[in-house]
């Protein structure tokens, strides 16, 4: 493939980022989808209605991204997430840390993106914080105390610690059918969970359950390797400081577009 051809191809997923990005700024803008939103919502009003929506989008997610490993056209081996290490404790600090900072700024990074294209100053603090912390901790300062720290604690696994290995290693199959079985149960359960919601039926729900899991599958992968045309989104696309622009950028004019007009 010729260096132009990896140049437009690179741009194509840019803009396919920022308009499905878009797209689920709308729909969570419209359908109020929120993380914290629904876990509050079963606190507090023993309401279940939006944790459905996100039982029925984390569905569609598991089934549609099991599907496309099926056909190959994404390789989950080279995910950013692949690794053959379960850092347990990492996830439980990590996890803990992030519900706690999600209910003191008033929702997760999604929701923030939202609120910022509704003109919200305060979620517009909130995600300069969370990107400076974020890589921080990823690559910075806070990533040294992690390293020597909670990722000491993890369990070792002889290939990637997923679902579908482990049920390959069970049942005798190769990974990928297996990541589909799992993915069918699990994804499956979830979806006739939700489904099966008194008065769930409703078009908003509907929408963003639906909605936001197929936007997630759909999202143009920037740590996966694309097999269908041999590219390696983080080695050859213009970066992902464009790409998450653009998608930050979507998820802002998606919710001012359905706020204001």
């Amino acid at each position: 493939m010729q260096v132009n051809e990896l140049s437009t191809i690179s741009h194509q997923v840019l803009w396919a980022s920022f308009a499905l990005s878009a797209v689920f700024g709308a729909i969570a803008q419209r359908t109020h989808f929120c993380t914290m939103g629904a876990i509050s919502d079963v606190v507090n009003m023993q309401d279940w209605t939006r944790m459905r929506q996100w039982g029925l989008a984390a569905g569609v997610a598991m089934i549609g991204y099991a599907a496309l490993a099926f056909g190959g056209q994404i390789d989950p081996s080279k995910t950013l997430y692949a690794s053959s290490k379960w850092l347990w404790l990492s996830a439980i600090v990590g996890g803990s840390l992030f519900g706690f900072g999600m209910v003191l700024a008033s929702g997760c990074g999604s929701k923030t993106l939202v609120r910022i294209g509704g003109g919200s100053l305060k979620s517009l603090v909130v995600m300069i914080v969370m990107g400076v912390a974020g890589f921080a901790t990823l690559k910075g300062v806070t990533a040294v105390l992690r390293v020597a720290t909670v990722d000491l604690i993890a369990m070792d696994f002889p290939d990637n610690a997923t679902v579908g290995n482990g049920v390959a290693a069970l049942l005798g199959m190769a990974p990928v059918l297996a990541g589909l079985l799992a993915a069918l149960v699990l994804g499956g359960c979830l979806v006739i969970w939700a489904l099966l919601g008194k008065d769930f039926n409703h078009v908003d729900n509907l929408l963003a359950g639906l909605g936001a899991g197929d936007d997630f599958v759909r999202q143009p992968p920037h740590h996966v390797e694309i097999n269908a045309i041999g590219l390696r989104p983080h080695e050859h696309f213009a970066g992902d400081f464009e790409k998450d622009a653009l998608v930050g950028g979507g998820g802002h004019f998606g919710a001012f577009r359905n706020l204001w007009f």
